[in-house]
């Protein structure tokens, strides 16, 4: 699942993946979120060669957030879409960028059909560099939430590295190393257990992805 604010970079990775296992011949199924009532995402990834024209595979999803009542609802009916078919080898969920990971987390947790690996939270280190000053003010700021039983994007992003287990840093190239290894580390300090990596171009390995061990649920669990 690829988790992240709009404009954090999941597009370009799932394409980048899509590449990639076609080129490997995988049978592959993806679902698409977008919140717009157009369906940006979707239309970006189904007016590729990937997917033909009313293909089981491709599901999209729009109009609604993906962790809501009916975003859950909505995923259940394209995952058994996408199951109409048999199986997939490997499913990819691109979700929006409002996406709390929490109620997903929970739906894939009971279900037995699938095995929920990576949960993969794009993180724009642009704008934790400009917005939280290199991302020292994130953790202040949460706190300051916190404590003010305040919400806002803040809350979102935390969460998204609360519950991932991986974080990738995007748009690295435009922030001088020693600023973003300094990202990393105010990242970090929200999920100790998950690496932190920069995620140069939408440029991850496929086999690193079929590689991942499935998701730890511990984490999730009062």
């Amino acid at each position: 699942m690829l988790n992240g604010f709009l404009g954090s970079g999941k597009t370009t990775l799932l394409r980048n993946l899509l590449v990639q296992s076609r080129k490997a011949e995988l049978d592959l199924g993806v679902v698409v979120n977008d919140m717009s009532e157009l369906d940006v995402d979707g239309q970006i990834v189904a007016q590729t060669e990937f997917f033909d024209e009313g293909n089981k595979r491709f599901q999209s999803i729009h109009a609604c957030v993906l962790s809501s009542r009916k975003g859950i609802k909505e995923l259940q009916k394209a995952l058994e879409t996408v199951l109409s078919d048999g199986p997939p080898k490997l499913l990819f969920i691109e979700t929006s960028g409002s996406c709390h990971p929490m109620p997903v987390v929970e739906f894939f947790a009971k279900q037995p059909r699938f095995k929920l690996t990576g949960l993969l939270t794009l993180v724009d280190a642009a704008m934790v560099d400009q917005d939280y000053d290199g991302g020292r003010r994130l953790m202040p700021t949460m706190q300051r939430n916190l404590k003010t039983q305040h919400r806002d994007t803040t809350n979102l992003l935390v969460e998204q590295i609360l519950f991932c287990s991986h974080v990738f840093l995007t748009k690295a190239d435009r922030i001088e190393e020693s600023r973003l290894q300094d990202i990393a580390k105010c990242i970090h300090q929200f999920n100790p257990m998950v690496p932190v990596m920069s995620l140069p171009w939408g440029n991850l390995s496929l086999k690193k992805i079929q590689a991942m061990p499935e998701y730890d649920y511990h984490r999730v669990q009062p």
